[in-house]
Order: structure tokens, then C-alpha cells, then sequence
């Protein structure tokens, strides 16, 4: 898990929600470069990092307001209207019943198919997208369905975990960001990345997490850690 990778990520692209998501992606698949996120893409997993092209799934989360699924889903049709898309009826997961899409589409190399799943949680669409070619669409279908049945929406991300550990790590570090902040007049970046915060809380609390919360699985870990820094950084 590439921890300074992440850190470096524009805050842009990690607006708040009012909840916690996570998924569980296919098995034996690996974190994704943070670095090629956009828009509001949260993480995302990649079947092999050795080919050019290879089956990912990614998680985007877009506010929406007041607009239903029935809405949502017909502004999704309009912005793939050039493409070969079809809908494909409803999928349920942990964090409620979404609807799922297809979509191909022609590259230089080939043609890809997407399969999304769109959830909608308190004003927000959750959007998985898992992408193959084409040609290898069955083999990993099924694998990306398993994923998308797994998305998991949580209150908070202390409330995501029943380790208690981790609800009292995040206190203690808070009450410590509090004091440094009110102890200085740099800015957050520059408090964050000081030797003292690093060594005393940042760094011990990454450790846990990646070692002691393995079980919670590595989406999980690696939105926990990024939703952390957020809101050390925000202010939150």
C-alpha cells in the first residue's frame, strides 16, 4: 500500500460524504496507481499490474442532491447515448438495492465492456465500474458481480470496524491535531508532514491499520488511511 502515494492526491478528489463506503474487490486483485484517480474516484483495483490492458473496477462517489435513481439513471443513459449501452436490471448489495449497466466501447486497441453499479446512499450515487475487454468479459464477470454485491456503506468509518482500538486511535490523534494546530500558525499540509506528528501519531496509526486491520481487507484500509488524512487536512 503505497501510503505517500495517496497523501500526495489532490483533496479534490476525496470530497466528504456523510458516510463511509468500501468494497471488497475480486481476489488476488491489487491496489490501483492513486495517482490516475479522477473526478470523484475514491480507489481503485487492477486484475495485473504487468499488462497494458488490464480488467480494473473502480469506486466514484458523485453528489446528486435530491434526484432519484429513476433520474440518476436516465442522465447515465443521455451521457452514454454514443455507445453500445443497455440496462440490466436491479443488483442488491450490503448497502442496498442499485442498478446495474452495461457499456461497450471502441478503442484503438480493441473494444472494452463496463459493467457500473449505481447505488444511491443519502444524496450520493455510488458508482462501481468494472472494466475488461471484451473479449474477456466472461471470465471475469462473475467476479466483478461479487464485487458489487459487496459494497458496504457505514455512519462513520470507526462504525465500519468492530475493533474499538480504532475508534480510540482516531480520538487520540484528533485531541493531538487539535493541539498542534492551536499551537501553530502553519498551515495543515505543513503541521501534517512535521517530524513530530509523523513519528508521534500519523505514522504508529498507519502501522495499525495496515498490520492490525488486515482482515478488514485492503479497500477498506486503504479509504480508512485516505479518509483519515481528509479530515486532519479539512478540519472536519
Amino acid at each position: 500500500m503505497r501510503i505517500i502515494a495517496l497523501i500526495l492526491l489532490p483533496l479534490s478528489l476525496f470530497t466528504s460524504q456523510p458516510f463511509f463506503a468500501f468494497f471488497t474487490p475480486p481476489p488476488g486483485w491489487v491496489l490501483g496507481d492513486p495517482q490516475t484517480l479522477q473526478g470523484g474516484a475514491k480507489v481503485g483495483f487492477v486484475a495485473s499490474k504487468r499488462k497494458a490492458i488490464s480488467p480494473s473496477i473502480v469506486m466514484t462517489i458523485e453528489n446528486i442532491g435530491e434526484a432519484d435513481l429513476e433520474t440518476y439513471m436516465k442522465a447515465v443513459a443521455r451521457l452514454h447515448k454514443k455507445k453500445t449501452y443497455r440496462e440490466l436490471g436491479a443488483i442488491p448489495s450490503k448497502a442496498g438495492i442499485g442498478k446495474i449497466i452495461q457499456i461497450d466501447e471502441k478503442h484503438e486497441w480493441g473494444v472494452s465492456r463496463m459493467l457500473q453499479a449505481i447505488t444511491l446512499v443519502s444524496g450520493h450515487a455510488i458508482i462501481l465500474a468494472g472494466v475488461t475487454p471484451k473479449e474477456e468479459f466472461l471470465t471475469y464477470h462473475q467476479a466483478l458481480l461479487k464485487a458489487f454485491q459487496s459494497l458496504t456503506v457505514a455512519p462513520t468509518l470507526c462504525a465500519s470496524c468492530r475493533d474499538s482500538q480504532l475508534s480510540e486511535k482516531v480520538t487520540e490523534m484528533m485531541i493531538c491535531w487539535k493541539k498542534y494546530r492551536l499551537s501553530s500558525t502553519a498551515p495543515p499540509s505543513t503541521l501534517f508532514s512535521s517530524t513530530l506528528f509523523q513519528k508521534n501519531q500519523w505514522e504508529p496509526f498507519v502501522d495499525y491499520v495496515k498490520n492490525s486491520l488486515k482482515s478488514q481487507g485492503s479497500c477498506w484500509q486503504f479509504l480508512a488511511i485516505r479518509s483519515t488524512y481528509e479530515t486532519l487536512i479539512n478540519g472536519e
